[in-house]
């Protein structure tokens, strides 16, 4: 029902004015573009999203790359996550001294510690972005492993989708289900500076952890 509410509205104007509606109650907004409109959009250009070379055998060719610069932070391996059964490792309830990276340059979030409960796309990159500059990120995945460990396209066993939006980060398995593992979801929260998730509306709240 939404989708066809959305179809009949959008038909009846065009990209440029749809994109001012949505962006006129400051939601973000943009027309998907072609690969030849991509190319030719010079901020895109100018941002370092579309590459431009020249072939050594004559002509001009353009590429997508990524225009975001975050390699000073070593990316973790995506491993399987820590066992849910007995109690959390020390080293993830005791706040650990000094450097996370194996670079001794200075993060800007060198030394946050951060607790990720999320899924899917928007909170597992929020706690991306956060590793990329520095912070410790310890993911909690329900048994069995976030859902996307089973996308495809798969490469030496992991998910693709799932090691772009968690490289860098620890993982930790709760099942939040139950009290002990809530009490033990608890000591991290308590040693930690940041909580972020992503749950539907009243997850957390229901459990125990809300904002309050």
């Amino acid at each position: 029902q939404v989708d066809a509410i959305v179809h009949e509205w959008v038909g009846k104007h065009s990209i440029g004015e749809v994109v001012a509606a949505i962006s006129a109650i400051n939601v973000p907004a943009g027309p998907a573009l072609s690969i030849p409109q991509v190319v030719a959009d010079a901020s895109l250009r100018e941002s370092g999203t579309v590459h431009q070379f020249d072939r050594e055998s004559g002509g001009t060719v353009f590429a997508a790359r990524n225009a975001l610069r975050l390699g000073r932070t070593p990316p973790r391996q995506a491993v399987a996550p820590a066992s849910a059964a007995g109690e959390i490792p020390p080293d993830l309830t005791a706040r650990p001294r000094g450097p996370q990276s194996v670079s001794n340059a200075r993060m800007p979030l060198q030394g946050v510690r951060v607790i990720e409960i999320s899924r899917y796309a928007a909170g597992p990159l929020a706690g991306f972005v956060l590793a990329s500059l520095g912070a410790e990120v310890i993911k909690v995945e329900s048994p069995g492993g976030e859902d996307c460990r089973g996308w495809a396209p798969r490469f030496g066993g992991v998910s693709g989708y799932f090691a772009n939006y968690n490289a860098g980060k620890r993982s930790i398995v709760l099942d939040l289900r139950h009290t002990s593992a809530r009490e033990r979801l608890w000591a991290l929260i308590s040693s930690a500076d940041v909580v972020v998730q992503n749950l539907r509306p009243d997850v957390m709240e229901r459990m125990g952890f809300g904002a309050d």
